[in-house]
C-alpha cells in the first residue's frame, strides 16, 4: 500500500470511527459509553494499526473491569493511544494533552467518550485545574482512566522522566495502579517517518499491580521511584539496552526532536 493510502485510509478510519461514535452516542443518549469502547472503538483502532501492518498483542484484562484502577502506561509512541483502546476496557476514560485537540477525528472521539483533556507543564496554573477536575469526574463516576507519568514529550529512545500529577491522582481516589508496559520497536513509529519505517509486532504487557490504599501524599516520591525502577528495568529487557543506559540522554536528530507526542 502506498504512503498517500496509508495516510487516507487511517485518517478515513478515524473520521468514520468518530461518526460511529456519535451516532451511537446519540442513539443511547451518551448511556452507552461501555458498549461503543468494547464492541465499536476497540475493533477500528485493531484495524487502524494492521492498515499500518502491525500485529498487536494484548493481555486479557478482564480482571480489572469490575474496579477503579488507574491504567498507567509508558509512552514511546503516538501508536499509544491506538494500543490502549484496542484493550477494549469497558469502564475507562483517558487523561489526554490538549495539544491533540485540533486533530479533529480523535479529539472528539475522546470528548465524546469523557477524556479529560490536561494542559502542558508550562501551563502550571490550568494544568492543575485540569487534574482537580478530572480528579472529581472520576471520584463521582468510579471509572477508571488511562494516563502516562511520561506526559507529552520528544521522541526518544528511551523512559522519559515522570511527572508526579499522575501519582497524585491516584494517591487522591485510592485505586491501585495497573502498570502497563508498550512495546514498540524504535524503528517501527510511522508518525516518525512513514516512509522508512518497519511494520512489526507490537504488545502491551502488565508488569505489576501496586496498592495505594494504605499511602498517603508523603509516600509520594517514594511511589513515583518504584513504579520508574519497575520501567526501567522492563525497557531495558525488551529494548537489549545495557543497564543503565536507558537513563543517559538520547542522541535524537533534528528531525526527531521536532516530533511531539501528542498523547498526555
Amino acid at each position: 500500500m502506498s504512503i498517500f493510502l496509508k495516510k487516507f485510509s487511517v485518517y478515513s478510519l478515524m473520521s468514520l470511527t468518530a461518526l460511529g461514535v456519535l451516532v451511537l452516542s446519540f442513539c443511547t443518549l451518551g448511556l452507552g459509553r461501555q458498549f461503543v469502547r468494547v464492541r465499536f472503538l476497540a475493533p477500528m483502532a485493531k484495524w487502524i494499526l494492521k492498515v499500518y501492518g502491525f500485529n498487536l498483542k494484548i493481555p486479557n484484562m478482564e480482571k480489572y473491569f469490575d474496579r477503579q484502577v488507574m491504567y498507567m502506561f509508558n509512552h514511546p509512541s503516538s501508536l499509544d493511544i491506538f494500543m490502549n483502546a484496542a484493550l477494549g476496557i469497558p469502564n475507562a476514560r483517558y487523561l489526554l494533552t490538549t495539544k491533540i485537540i485540533p486533530i479533529l477525528p480523535l479529539s472528539f472521539i475522546a470528548w465524546l467518550l469523557g477524556a479529560r483533556f490536561i494542559h502542558p507543564q508550562n501551563d502550571k496554573h490550568k494544568r492543575l485545574h485540569d487534574f482537580i477536575n478530572a480528579t472529581k469526574t472520576l471520584k463521582k463516576s468510579s471509572d477508571s482512566v488511562f494516563a502516562s507519568p511520561e506526559g507529552s514529550h520528544q521522541v526518544i529512545k528511551k523512559i522519559a522522566p515522570f511527572n508526579k500529577g499522575v501519582f497524585h491522582m491516584a494517591l487522591e481516589l485510592k485505586i491501585p495502579i495497573v502498570a502497563l508496559f508498550i512495546y514498540i520497536p524504535h524503528d517501527a513509529d510511522p508518525f516518525i517517518d512513514i516512509k522508512t519505517y518497519k511494520a512489526s509486532d507490537i504488545s502491551i504487557e502488565v508488569l505489576a499491580e501496586i496498592k495505594t490504599h494504605d499511602l498517603s501524599l508523603q509516600n509520594l516520591d517514594g511511589l513515583v521511584e518504584k513504579v520508574k525502577d519497575l520501567y526501567l528495568a522492563k525497557y531495558e529487557m525488551a529494548h537489549n539496552v545495557a543497564k543503565n543506559e536507558s537513563k543517559k540522554s538520547p542522541n535524537v536528530s533534528r528531525d526527531m526532536a521536532e516530533i511531539q507526542i501528542e498523547i498526555s
